[in-house]
């Protein structure tokens, strides 16, 4: 990183309001929030302000960009992770805090500035992490209080995977997670770091396999997909109507019946009909009494293939 932009702060900066420059920088990650990447630099250069501006960019909802990462900021300095075992375990922790904290944010609020203060304001509940990994079944025991804080392997990658299914089926489009490690030097210092920076390697190699497996899995029932979307209309499967508030649906991501009915063309009582053929079929999913969004990932990968 070169010179810092901003000046005249001792800390680093939280409010959206006072950060200025690293533009390119901030839209390079919000494109790619998956890649792995090292900030450079001097002391009170910016770095811990600019993954700050990260974090609060990448809460923040831009129309028509897909691949929102949910950001999780950690510095590694003030966690001072013991060994490989405890740093899983922190990182586990701090993203469900994040989610619980971003869940309670009012969704009334608008202004970037308003939504990410109120973010930091809110504190997760004090068993929120082991009340998660007690739904996991991970392997984790509080009754030896120098283990309570550690995860293993297995564990850790249950845990994640669980929870960026879950980040997958919220309204917010997020696809993933992107943590933000501030003063990872701490980490750099120890005796175990090889073995930390090599588990991580490893997971990224792991997600592509599992990438590979989500690929078979829609070569393996696209015959069932196709009987389902039925455009050659030679099945019992989806008519026209369905068809077109699906895909209506897949580019708006969440709709009301009344705006789809806008949409497509269609009365708002034959979309009422689709919407509850689509429904039991489990490609898309009701929030609420107003609210559709869609819901089975590999037949949406498949009809935009």
């Amino acid at each position: 990183m070169k010179e810092r932009p901003f000046d005249n702060f001792k800390t680093a900066i939280t409010d959206p309001s006072y950060f200025f420059g690293r533009s390119q920088l901030i839209e390079t990650v919000r494109k790619s929030p998956f890649r792995v990447r090292i900030l450079l630099g001097g002391r009170r250069i910016g770095k811990t302000s600019t993954l700050r501006a990260l974090e609060w960019s990448l809460l923040d909802y831009h129309p028509g960009k897909p691949r929102r990462a949910f950001p999780v900021f950690i510095s590694l300095q003030y966690e001072q992770p013991q060994d490989l075992d405890n740093l899983r375990y922190i990182l586990v922790a701090r993203l469900r805090e994040a989610i619980e904290r971003w869940q309670k944010v009012p969704p009334t609020l608008l202004r970037l500035r308003e939504k990410y203060r109120e973010y930091r304001r809110q504190v997760a509940g004090a068993n929120v992490t082991f009340n998660f990994l007690k739904t996991v079944s991970a392997k984790f025991d509080i009754t030896n209080p120098d283990y309570e804080r550690r995860l293993l392997r297995d564990d850790f990658r249950q845990a994640l995977l669980s929870t960026i299914d879950e980040l997958k089926k919220w309204d917010y489009e997020f696809e993933g997670v992107c943590f933000l490690l501030d003063e990872a030097e701490f980490v750099v210092r120890k005796d175990w770091a090889d073995d930390a920076w090599s588990f991580f390697r490893g997971l990224k190699d792991t997600d592509t396999a599992w990438e590979n497996l989500f690929n078979q899995l829609i070569q393996d029932n696209k015959h069932h997909f196709k009987g389902w979307w039925n455009q050659d209309g030679k099945t019992d499967g989806f008519g026209e109507p369905e068809r077109s508030v699906y895909k209506a649906l897949v580019e708006n991501r969440k709709e009301a019946a009344e705006n789809l009915s806008k949409l497509v063309n269609l009365s708002q009582n034959d979309v009422m009909d689709a919407l509850e053929v689509l429904a039991g079929t489990g490609v898309i999913r009701q929030l609420d009494e107003e609210y559709y969004v869609v819901g089975a990932q590999l037949f949406e990968k498949w009809i935009q293939e």
